[in-house]
């Protein structure tokens, strides 16, 4: 079974310019990407799909295996994702794929070692792929002003432990077949397994604030992960 990563990382952005080209110290959060996928020993090969020569070329000297996409593909303005996932995939060599983003800074070999053994697992007792997410359990309202898992008007107050938890994409780690993607045209199938993901591996950078957050806390993470 050949295990390999997807990494998509076009040129342009529209919230960051050069996104996936911004550092974190010396790094770019591409070679951050491929630096944190080759942590994971049962990774077999890491791809880095881009219609820019400069991100390729960033890849290539960290490691990963380059991809020249179609511009259209990689344009969201005139893609759907789905076209994006289909484009991609269609280009690898694998069995099954694990799709990462750049924009996740804080998921390393360890993570995508955990999710991968357990999208193994959980694909025996027939889930056809995983997403992580993040917990949040807490009072919920919805936007027309109703509390969503609480009536803050009973006899007793409802602590926060005791209500229904929801669960949120945080874009970091989507594993299915191969064939699963090109098929579904998504990051997942019709039966995901939800996979937990904690802060600050849930993090995911899509304004400059957000940058200039992990830019903030970016070292003394690495240095508990020993990255």
């Amino acid at each position: 079974m050949r295990i390999v990563a997807l990494v998509p990382a076009r040129g342009g952005s529209v919230r960051i310019p050069n996104k996936n080209m911004q550092t974190l110290g010396e790094l770019s959060l591409v070679e951050r990407k491929v630096l944190q996928l080759k942590q994971c020993d049962i990774i077999d090969e890491v791809y880095v799909g881009s219609d820019s020569d400069d991100i390729l070329e960033i890849a290539i000297k960290a490691g990963a295996t380059p991809i020249k996409r179609n511009p259209i593909a990689c344009d969201e303005a005139l893609s759907p994702a789905n076209v994006m996932i289909e484009d991609f995939s269609k280009l690898v060599n694998g069995d099954i794929g694990i799709w990462a983003h750049c924009t996740n800074p804080f998921i390393y070999g360890r993570h995508y070692k955990a999710a991968i053994s357990s999208f193994l697992n959980k694909y025996a007792e027939g889930y056809d792929s995983l997403l992580s997410v993040f917990r949040v359990q807490s009072h919920m309202w919805n936007k027309y002003g109703f509390p969503v898992n609480y009536n803050p008007y009973n006899h007793r107050h409802t602590l926060a432990k005791e209500v229904d938890p929801f669960f949120f994409q945080d874009g970091g780690i989507f594993i299915q077949t191969i064939n699963g993607f090109r098929e579904s045209k998504y990051f997942f199938g019709r039966k995901p397994y939800l996979w937990e993901l904690d802060f600050p591996a849930s993090f995911d950078i899509n304004t400059p604030e957000e940058l200039d957050f992990a830019m903030a806390i970016y070292e003394y993470v690495d240095k508990l992960e020993d990255f």
